[in-house]
């Protein structure tokens, strides 16, 4: 961060304020848990999305824990619930199921999000 007077780096005058991303929002609409699987909704392809939500709907290209997502967004996590929420509503994003043949979360899935959460 540039000391006053000092003019900005390339990196700050790059970063985007949260609230500029939310609109001034505080809350989300879904009530989003670090485990939420979140994918890209199949037939959304043809929205057209800000850069910030259309690199969310790439990343939930195959289903992500909502903690992982967020974790890659380097956002606070309250934005980051705003934003995919707002997907959810435009319906670019809809909440996957877990596998019912599945004998508990996978592993990996839990250490990525740890990982996640850790970045933040």
């Amino acid at each position: 961060m540039a000391l006053h007077g000092e003019p900005p780096s390339l990196e700050d005058a790059l970063r985007v304020r949260p609230y500029t991303l939310t609109g001034g929002r505080t809350r989300p609409h879904w009530d989003l848990q670090v485990d939420t699987l979140l994918a890209a909704h199949p037939e959304a392809s043809g929205v057209q999305l800000d850069p910030e939500s259309e690199q969310i709907r790439a990343m939930c290209s195959t289903p992500t824990a909502f903690g992982q997502l967020a974790g890659h967004l380097r956002q606070p996590g309250v934005v980051a619930r705003i934003l995919v929420s707002d997907l959810l509503d435009q319906n670019a994003l809809v909440i996957a199921e877990a596998r019912e043949d599945s004998d508990g979360p996978d592993l990996q899935l839990l250490e990525d999000v740890l990982a996640g959460l850790r970045r933040l």
